[in-house]
């Protein structure tokens, strides 16, 4: 069985007919075995051992020996698959019971998931296993015992022989898996379009909302979490948006104290809208996501208060008349001390006054380029000092 360019399941009627219906097996009982599991965990693999069993039935050493090539099946290593369809082993086996009854066994070996199927042909393919007098389960990584160590850590390298170890290698392998091709149905292709988004860019906006869920926790923990962050955040924009009224982009300087109050007032409204949400966990669950909220709204409320005092122009206005005042006074102390003859003072003044001159202009240049920003920091520090 394979599947065709439009994603519909084909039978090779005169292949199956071959095996079927030949002379001494075709009126006889018949037994089928195939392996289930997932992607690249040794079905045709396990088959091939089946195959050499009964290829060698009623032999002592039918596994042969260490050095001998499995054959059968094709398989290999690797991460892209091998097989594709339903396979069916061209050579029947007639297994003797007591009472010279005989049935015939067949080989069948199955893969259908990939990448470019479809969940439809999915459930079609898994009908299959109804006919299956024995159905072998490749459950590989699934069971463990009790384990002997609290703490286990796995590193695992998948595919070490195609792809090397870090970033490089699992950027190959993850290209590779959501490559598109032109088989792939269109749901597929649209999936693999989207997909790359959440994988490259999973830290967005919402993405805090899933950290209670990172770590190994009970359903009814890992809700609360949930729960408790969406709160927060809910809260945390009633305040912003609050504040953003008050003194936002668009809105003039106000009155660092009259913000303070603002402050006070709009972060008890959001604490009072956290208290009164619906959560889960109860009170003292909750009490840290409230100090997370406090620590939150302090945070908007000093980037606030940056923006506020970026409006005041006289703020701005300080620097540069702190030194045009500076250098005024030390012109003028410059000229007294030369009238007393007192030239070392007079020049230590003069050197002041140029200095400040220049640092005037040092300070215009960085204002109207926004070049040079450590250069006017240290200036503006220095205006306040000198303040």
């Amino acid at each position: 069985v394979v599947v065709d360019s439009e994603h519909r399941f084909c039978l090779d009627e005169k292949a199956i007919s071959s095996i079927l219906l030949q002379n001494d097996i075709m009126n006889l009982p018949v037994a089928v075995i195939s392996v289930a599991g997932a992607f690249r965990k040794g079905k045709s693999f396990l088959l091939n051992f089946f195959l050499r069993y009964l290829t060698n039935y009623g032999t002592d050493n039918w596994l042969g020996g260490s050095d001998e090539l499995l054959s059968g099946f094709s398989w290999r290593g690797g991460s892209d698959r091998d097989t594709t369809g339903i396979l069916m082993w061209s050579k029947v086996f007639k297994i003797s019971l007591s009472g010279d009854r005989q049935f015939c066994q067949f080989m069948l070996n199955t893969h259908i998931m990939d990448k470019q199927k479809h969940h439809t042909e999915y459930i079609c393919f898994r009908l299959h296993g109804f006919i299956m007098s024995i159905r072998e389960i490749c459950c590989v990584n699934r069971l463990h015992g009790k384990l002997v160590n609290k703490t286990l850590l796995n590193i695992a390298q998948v595919y070490p022989y195609e792809y090397e170890f870090g970033y490089e290698g699992g950027r190959k392998l993850l290209d590779k898996r959501l490559e598109l091709t032109e088989q792939q149905h269109e749901e597929l292709q649209r999936v693999r379009t989207h997909i790359r988004s959440f994988v490259l860019s999973a830290y967005s906006y919402s993405f805090h909302f899933f950290k209670g869920f990172s770590d190994t926790l009970s359903t009814p923990q890992a809700t609360a979490e949930a729960n408790n962050l969406s709160a927060v955040s809910k809260a945390k924009d009633v305040y912003v948006n609050l504040m953003e009224e008050v003194c936002g982009g668009d809105k003039p300087f106000l009155n660092p104290a009259r913000l303070e109050d603002k402050h006070q007032e709009h972060r008890q409204t959001s604490l009072d809208g956290f208290d009164g949400s619906r959560k889960m966990g109860g009170v003292e669950f909750s009490m840290s996501y409230r100090d997370q909220l406090e620590v939150d709204i302090n945070e908007s409320y000093e980037n606030f208060c940056k923006n506020n005092d970026a409006k005041n122009v006289f703020r701005y206005a300080r620097t540069p008349a702190v030194f045009f005042a500076f250098g005024a006074v030390s012109y003028i102390l410059s000229g007294l001390f030369g009238f007393l003859y007192l030239t070392s003072f007079s020049t230590i003044f003069s050197l002041l006054c140029m200095a400040t001159l220049v640092a005037l202009v040092m300070w215009a240049y960085v204002r109207y380029t926004g070049e040079h920003q450590a250069i006017g920091q240290a200036l503006e520090v220095t205006a306040d000092f000198i303040w």
